[in-house]
């Protein structure tokens, strides 16, 4: 019975901490967002607008993770 090399597991270790970690990141995010529900004052540039707290923090994590997909592209096509 042959076993995997030590490089192979220590790929899968790391993405298996990768996955882990964003979990965790993704429950906190979660977490916070639901506890920040009253009603603030947003400015958008071009209009204010009162909204819960929720919906401009998801807003912002929306724009976060499109900006990071987008910028991860770019970096792939440099190398």
């Amino acid at each position: 019975m042959a076993s995997e090399p030590k490089s192979r597991r220590r790929v899968d270790n790391r993405a298996i901490v990768r996955l882990v970690v964003l979990a965790l990141l993704v429950l906190y995010a979660l977490v916070f967002v639901l506890l920040n529900r009253d009603d603030v004052e947003v400015s958008f540039v071009f209009f204010t607008a009162t909204t819960p707290l929720i919906v401009a923090l998801v807003l912002v994590g929306l724009i976060g993770g499109v900006a990071g997909w987008l910028a991860r592209g770019q970096a792939r096509r440099r190398v």
